[in-house]
């Protein structure tokens, strides 16, 4: 259950950023016009699919219309902490870890991997989780065959 009071807060404030109305974002996201005036008149709590969409839309990320995330996008998350990014060698040992072990990987356009689990659950992560997520499988397998430094800058030269 979200906070539909922040979430309208957000929208609105992204809306008059965007110089957009409430038509224009039910065109871009496809949700349907009727379902984005209910939500914005606090007449509905919106599904989490909506607002992946509303989100997608305004190229913001889910968690910060929810509140659960304090920056917008995955720029201003690197702005934030640089340290966090994945140089590509470890994004590629991520990479072909995650598929041999039946996952799919993909990078959107906004800088998120989405990680379609063998299940096929759909998780979508900053680089930072994922590394996170990639090593709490290998931790939990009790595999030690991926070089630390691989995930470590402390070892580059």
């Amino acid at each position: 259950m979200y906070n539909t009071d922040y979430i309208v807060m957000k929208i609105k404030a992204l809306l008059v950023q965007k110089g957009w109305t409430q038509a224009t974002l039910a065109y871009r996201s496809g949700v349907k016009e009727q379902t984005i005036t209910r939500l914005m008149k606090h007449k509905k709590q919106p599904y989490d699919d909506t607002l992946e969409k509303i989100a997608s839309a305004l190229d913001v990320y889910k968690g910060y219309l929810t509140g659960e995330l304090k920056y917008k996008d995955f720029d201003t998350w690197l702005q934030l902490y640089p340290e966090y990014d994945m140089t590509s060698q470890q994004q590629e040992a991520v990479f072909n870890l995650l598929v041999a072990w039946g996952y799919k990987v993909s990078c959107t356009s906004k800088g998120i991997y989405e990680v379609i689990c063998p299940d096929g659950t759909i998780k979508k992560m900053i680089p930072w989780h994922l590394q996170q997520f990639t090593m709490s499988y290998l931790s939990m397998m009790e595999s030690h065959f991926l070089p630390v430094e691989l995930f470590d800058d402390r070892f580059e030269e």
